[in-house]
């Protein structure tokens, strides 16, 4: 990705209007990029200072979850473990549930 450079040519644009051009990066490599926009024409423009931008992005590695239940007995509690790796200091939220099995909560073998 490094050093790509990409041209498209615009239809002319009124004073005062904009223009989007969309560009979707995909696969980049885990790390911080920069991408720098410039925009040109055959008038000089007066306020050249607004031609530019540059955008920077940090691409993080995927989250994965791992879940580990111990084995319950009846009258015990379960003990679910729930890892996030890599580990991150991001706010994550579970969502546990109980479904019927062999163990079926209208008979009160267990309370959803």
């Amino acid at each position: 990705m490094a050093g790509t450079l990409i041209t498209c040519d615009l239809p002319p644009i009124a004073p005062e209007a904009n223009a989007v051009v969309l560009i979707t990066v995909t696969n980049l490599p885990v790390g911080d990029h920069q991408f720098i926009s410039v925009v040109s024409g055959v008038h000089v423009d007066p306020q050249f200072a607004n031609n530019s931008a540059v955008a920077r992005t940090r691409v993080v590695p995927p989250l994965d979850f791992s879940v580990r239940a111990s084995p319950t007995w009846e009258g015990s509690n379960a003990l679910v473990t729930v890892r996030l790796h890599p580990e991150r200091d991001i706010q994550t939220s579970v969502t546990l549930s109980t479904t019927d099995g062999t163990a079926v909560a209208a008979r009160r073998d267990y309370v959803p």
